[in-house]
């Protein structure tokens, strides 16, 4: 999930109290925005640079609701409201497949999540104030309402056309609901026993995964030296957690593109790379480890040309290698990336404005060796942390079926099998009293021939 903090909330008087403190650092500008989705009991809140999900243990009512008051107190940092919700219903839904499962535990239906911002006022010190629906996106937040940024440019290359006036938490509910959209059961299937590979290609399941081939040559030295002139790179420390998180989804794009064409580019290499971060692909942010890796594996069961889960866990564990050991092929990889958007027919050079480019310069002058092989230590230990569940695409349930299907198949062959041998049991058991009726039929013949020739 996107979110950091999880609050939880136990209504009065069937209105549900909400309060939220707001850390002065998290917020980047002086500006006011904010974004409300609903579904059930859970409540997602997006202000500025803060990302909260609220837990009600009643279920919010906002069927009539026609005006939400948001009150922010500058001096304290807080913002409160309340929600009415209906009476305590303690019936038990049963979870579909359309379900996110966040890491505390919690469930709701993504298709379901309503987006309530209209409704909303917002009250600054008591003073009603305009809500501004502009919000920041790209590397550590530094962009924002770029004019270079078109609805056209963006549409052959992401999925999100206009991000400053998207939430982040529309880019993750696009996100979802894509992907819930465009999983293919059958392709998961296919690729599942046995992974499909097309003649003329090497497995990519057998792929040693080498960092030797980490020097820059002068070209690439060049282009470093230039991209880290650029006077625009903003860095802040307090937001170094997400920096982080989606350098990772980026990383992991890259190992499986490295892995699956075995360490050489090639023309479908800048989509791989895009379509398997979410950074790159929606501008969205992500906040924790554990959500980066299974974004990624969702991802890579949904889009790419091999789809299966180990080889999703085999990039993994690339990209871990990688943070250990790996700190100048990392930086390589991050220029190659450069070249191939930079290269494209479409606009993918602006991923490179966005993200790449400030990603060089994060890895080449902010980044230490020590603080990516901490950064491999947790994306190691969240990696236990993830599984076929965790993915929510019900995997386990399809497996299932598959080898429900087998069996039956298998049944089926058997059967068939031991018709035919019946069959043929029964064709042997004819043929062999055509035989002998026929054996018969020629002794009496010749039996009779005889004795009239004698005669």
């Amino acid at each position: 999930m996107f979110y950091l903090h999880s609050t939880e909330c136990v209504p009065k008087d069937l209105m549900c109290e909400i309060q939220i403190h707001i850390e002065k650092e998290s917020l980047k500008t002086s500006k006011f925005n904010c974004d409300l989705w609903i579904n059930e009991n859970i409540l997602l809140f997006n202000w500025d640079n803060v990302y909260k999900k609220i837990k009600c243990s009643n279920k919010f009512d906002v069927k009539d609701l026609k005006s939400l008051i948001i009150n922010y107190n500058r001096s304290a940092s807080d913002i409160s409201f309340e929600i009415p919700c209906l009476p305590s219903d303690k019936k038990e839904k049963v979870p579909d497949k359309k379900y996110v499962y966040d890491n505390n535990g919690d469930t709701f239906d993504i298709l379901k999540m309503k987006k309530i911002t209209d409704t909303c006022i917002l009250k600054v010190d008591g003073v009603e104030t305009p809500i501004e629906t502009s919000y920041n996106y790209g590397f550590n937040g530094n962009y924002f309402e770029d004019t270079t940024m078109l609805k056209t440019d963006l549409k052959p290359i992401c999925q999100i056309r206009n991000p400053s006036h998207k939430s982040a938490i529309d880019r993750f509910c696009k996100r979802e609901r894509d992907e819930y959209k465009d999983f293919s059961q059958d392709q998961y299937k296919l690729n599942f026993i046995e992974l499909q590979v097309p003649d003329g290609h090497e497995n990519p399941m057998n792929y040693t995964f080498n960092l030797n081939d980490s020097n820059l040559s002068s070209k690439e030295e060049y282009t470093l030296k230039t991209i880290c002139s650029k006077s625009s790179f903003c860095f802040n420390e307090h937001n170094r957690q997400r920096i982080d998180n989606e350098l990772i989804g980026i990383l992991l794009a890259i190992c499986y593109d490295v892995r699956t064409n075995g360490g050489e580019q090639n023309c479908e290499s800048a989509w791989t790379r895009t379509i398997l971060s979410p950074a790159l692909s929606y501008f969205e942010p992500t906040l924790n480890l554990e959500s980066a890796i299974e974004i990624f594996c969702r991802r890579s069961l949904i889009y790419p040309l091999y789809r299966n889960y180990d080889l999703g866990r085999l990039c993994v564990e690339d990209a871990i290698h990688a943070l250990q050991k790996g700190f100048k092929w990392i930086l390589k990889q991050l220029i190659l990336t450069y070249y191939s958007f930079l290269e494209c027919e479409d606009s993918r050079q602006l991923l490179n404005k966005y993200f790449i480019e400030d990603y060089i310069i994060y890895v080449n002058t902010v980044a230490t060796p020590d603080n990516f092989k901490f950064l491999a230590k947790n994306l190691k230990n969240s990696f236990l942390r993830v599984s076929k569940k965790s993915l929510r695409l019900q995997l386990l349930e399809i497996e299932t079926e598959l080898l429900k299907e087998l069996i039956s198949d298998i049944h089926l062959t058997n059967s068939d099998d031991s018709d035919d041998e019946n069959e043929s049991s029964s064709d042997d058991e004819i043929d062999n009293d055509l035989f002998s009726s026929d054996d018969e039929t020629n002794e009496k013949t010749s039996g009779s021939t005889n004795n009239k020739y004698y005669k």
